[in-house]
């Protein structure tokens, strides 16, 4: 599983994308709990903390060229962003294997 592989070790090394996969996970926890603020106050609060870093991450890469755990980093924030859009747009769409 890649993102257990790859995407939760580097989320603990960069905060933009952890509050990218605390807002994924802290929405699909508040759905399967059935607590609303949970899903939707808490999971927007890290889904903007997230794109508060990935606008600062391009803004970095156009004074200077990102280093390559950066770049994977600002790829790993748009698809985990990404990843909530389409996953959550449907009711029990949450990808099993990422449960």
């Amino acid at each position: 599983n890649p993102y257990r592989a790859y995407i939760l070790p580097l989320a603990r090394k960069k905060i933009g994308l952890l509050y990218a996969v605390l807002g994924l996970s802290a929405s699909h926890l508040g759905r399967i709990t059935g607590d609303e603020f949970l899903h939707e106050a808490t999971a927007v609060e890290y889904r903007m903390k997230a794109i508060r870093a990935l606008s600062e991450e391009i803004r970095k890469s156009q004074r200077t060229s990102l280093l390559e755990d950066e770049q994977d980093t600002v790829l790993a924030i748009i698809q985990v962003l990404l990843l909530h859009d389409v996953g959550f747009g449907c009711p029990h769409s949450w990808p099993e294997h990422l449960s």
